[in-house]
């Protein structure tokens, strides 16, 4: 099975550890995991402005995801689907990545 996770989700695996934390983990031990560098980018620019962990830190997650997951390609979706442009990008790595979404 192909899983697809999304910044927010990704953002609460790095920092809350919480419910979302042991699904990506279980999904990583036993699907192929994916996101997009749209995905990767708006995850860093959260950690970055808003919770502020070290250069390090972000660096050891970019790396993490980088070395871990499936990074797919997405181009833009032919027709806007969400009001927000931002969720049209999940929807196309989504699609891109022939996934389930988390």
């Amino acid at each position: 099975m192909r899983v697809f996770f999304d910044a927010n989700v990704l953002v609460s695996v790095f920092i809350a550890h919480g419910t979302s934390s042991e699904v990506f983990w279980h999904c990583l031990s036993s699907c192929q995991v994916c996101t997009s560098p749209f995905i990767t980018d708006v995850l860093k620019g959260v950690l970055s402005s808003k919770l502020h962990p070290s250069v390090s830190r972000i660096t050891e997650i970019s790396e993490f995801l980088t070395d871990n997951l499936e990074l797919v390609e997405a181009g833009r979706l032919e027709e806007k689907v969400y009001r927000d442009p931002d969720d049209d990008f999940v929807l196309a790595g989504v699609l891109a990545a022939s996934t389930y979404y988390r």
